[in-house]
């Protein structure tokens, strides 16, 4: 089941990682599999992980800032406004 998760956080489709990352109910190990899969794609998932805070999963919005965090080296919590505010200042879309 997590390898599952993983290829499809391969995929390069911002829609796959959007669906990705709203998943719910998922158990701790796959949340686990999710936000290692998003980390190893870099700064391509940092749109889909700033949405991802306004999420109403609790360990979604905490697995996506943490994310966030190890793949900019920023901490804003989970803040999507501030994540976003960031983003939209270094004008990388």
């Amino acid at each position: 089941m997590q390898t599952q998760y993983i290829y499809l956080a391969k995929d390069a489709s911002q829609s796959s990682h959007r669906d990705l990352m709203n998943t719910t109910g998922t158990n701790f190990f796959v949340q686990q599999a999710i936000d290692r899969a998003m980390e190893n794609i870099g700064t391509r998932a940092i749109p889909v992980l700033i949405q991802t805070l306004e999420n109403e999963n609790l360990a979604a919005r905490a697995n996506a800032a943490r994310a966030l965090e190890k793949i900019t080296g920023q901490s804003f919590g989970e803040n999507p406004k501030h994540w976003q505010a960031w983003w939209d200042m270094l004008g990388l879309d």
